[in-house]
């Protein structure tokens, strides 16, 4: 588990650091060139690892080394990137992307872009006040001291919400993901004392992935969330780039525009 290197682009002209950092994972054999498609290589993968490239904090790109050949070709593992399969999974490393001097300015196109998640935690705020009229979120000078485990404390039509979100861009939604969210919101409950004096709360997890069909959720999920009656789901796609972050999804996977959230007409 880990990542074989760090690379970080230098400008050709001045010698000058750009500033732009990414992680290599190498991978060096003729096994890795086995299946060979019209327009690249399939690598497969175990979902672990998947895991641990999609969470990390640099972009990660992948690099295949042909030992006999000494060509290299590149991808960068991302969640769009990639295709699940039951045991595992896949990416086709495109044959067009070589890894040599000239896939420089192409790199740096490619891992410029903000990690996924900050794009999500940064969002949360806009679509919560997007989406309800009657909210306020708390500041963090403001939250209880053992306030923890959620991004925000909000209180939404007069009740407090515990908020927090869900990406798994390597596998579906679980009904175990739910049962460990509402477990800790118990002990933020119960350690902000709000147990002890019975005040009411409810937890509002924000579903997250970057394309509408990853956020259908299987009958056991539901079957996990009908057991709460202090939970409650928004669904939304998070975009990457200028002008990027959550868009919540209605239930027959359209977007929801602003207006129709309930945000307040100007």
């Amino acid at each position: 588990m880990g990542v074989d290197g760090f690379v970080e682009i230098i400008d050709a002209k001045n010698r000058q650091a750009r500033g732009r950092i990414f992680a290599l994972q190498i991978k060096c054999g003729t096994s890795f060139f086995q299946e060979e498609k019209e327009d690249g290589y399939v690598f497969r993968g175990e979902m672990k690892h998947l895991r641990y490239w999609l969470d990390y904090s640099l972009p990660v790109v992948l690099v295949l080394c042909h030992p006999v050949t000494r060509e290299c070709f590149w991808v960068q593992i991302a969640s769009g990137a990639v295709q699940l399969h039951e045991k595992n999974w896949s990416v086709l490393v495109p044959n067009f992307n070589k890894f040599d001097e000239s896939c420089k300015e192409r790199i740096l196109w490619t891992v410029r872009g903000p990690i996924v998640e900050d794009v999500i935690s940064s969002s949360l705020y806009r679509l919560l006040n997007e989406k309800y009229r009657n909210v306020e979120i708390a500041p963090v000078c403001a939250t209880p001291q053992d306030f923890m485990y959620f991004d925000e404390l909000a209180e939404i039509d007069d009740v407090l919400h515990l908020v927090t979100y869900l990406y798994k861009p390597a596998e579906q939604f679980s009904a175990s993901d739910i049962k460990q969210i509402m477990d800790k919101a118990t002990v933020c409950a119960s350690c902000c004392g709000w147990n002890t004096f019975n005040v009411p709360y409810n937890v509002l997890v924000i579903l997250v992935a970057l394309d509408i069909k990853d956020l259908h959720v299987s009958a056991d999920f539901e079957k996990e969330m009908a057991k709460y009656q202090n939970l409650k789901t928004v669904r939304a796609v998070c975009s990457i780039g200028l002008g990027g972050g959550l868009t919540e999804i209605d239930d027959n996977d359209s977007y929801v525009v602003v207006l129709e959230r309930g945000a307040p007409e100007l």
